[in-house]
C-alpha cells in the first residue's frame, strides 16, 4: 500500500508537467476532409464532427490517450440520384506527449490505434462494419490553472472492402476543443 502511494506521488510530481496535468478531458468540434473520393462525391468534401478526448499522465510528459468522434451525413449517389445515408464513428487509444513551449503555451503529439465503425444505407441495402486503423495528431494548447483551449491537426484512417469495392474510412481533420486538467 505504501509503495503504491509513493508511486502515485512520484507520477503526480515528476517531470515538467505539473500535477494539474495528471488528467485531461476536452470536448469540441473538428472538420474532417474525407479520405475516400467516392465518399466525397456522395456526401461532400468534408463535415464538422463532435470530438471528445481524454488523457492520463503515466510518466513525466507521457500520457495514455483516448478519443471519440462521429460523422453522420446524407447525400445522393452520383449519376443515379438515389438517397443515401452514412455514419462513421471512431474510438481511438494510444500514447501522447505534451510539453511546454513557453509560459501557458504547450504542444502535444499523439499516435495510436483507431477502431473505425461505419454504416451506410443506400439502394435499399445496409452495409456496416468496423476496421482497426490508426490515428496521429499534433496540437497547441493554451492552458490556465484548470481549463485549456486546444487547436489540433490530425489524420485518422482505416480501409475495408465490401464485395470488390475497396474504400477508405476517416481522413484529415482540424479541431478546436476546450477542456479541463486536473
Amino acid at each position: 500500500m505504501k509503495k503504491a502511494a509513493l508511486i502515485l506521488v512520484f507520477l503526480c510530481t515528476s517531470g515538467p508537467a505539473r500535477a494539474a496535468d495528471f488528467f485531461l478531458f476536452s470536448a469540441g468540434a473538428s472538420y474532417m476532409k474525407h479520405a475516400d473520393a467516392s465518399y466525397r462525391a456522395t456526401y461532400g468534401r468534408g463535415a464538422v464532427q463532435p470530438e471528445f478526448e481524454f488523457g492520463v499522465r503515466v510518466y513525466r510528459s507521457l500520457y495514455v490517450m483516448g478519443g471519440y468522434g462521429t460523422i453522420s451525413r446524407s447525400g445522393k449517389i452520383p449519376d443515379l440520384g438515389f438517397d443515401s445515408h452514412s455514419t462513421q464513428s471512431y474510438l481511438s487509444a494510444g500514447l501522447g506527449f505534451i510539453d511546454v513551449i513557453w509560459g501557458m503555451l504547450k504542444f502535444k503529439l499523439e499516435a495510436g490505434l483507431a477502431d473505425m465503425m461505419y454504416t451506410e444505407d443506400a439502394l435499399g441495402s445496409r452495409f456496416s462494419g468496423y476496421k482497426l486503423g490508426y490515428q496521429a495528431e499534433a496540437g497547441l494548447l493554451v492552458t490556465g490553472k484548470i481549463v485549456f483551449a486546444e487547436i489540433n491537426v490530425g489524420y485518422i484512417a482505416a480501409s475495408d472492402t465490401i464485395g470488390s469495392v475497396k474504400f477508405k474510412l476517416g481522413g484529415t481533420r482540424i479541431g478546436l476543443l476546450a477542456g479541463i486538467r486536473l
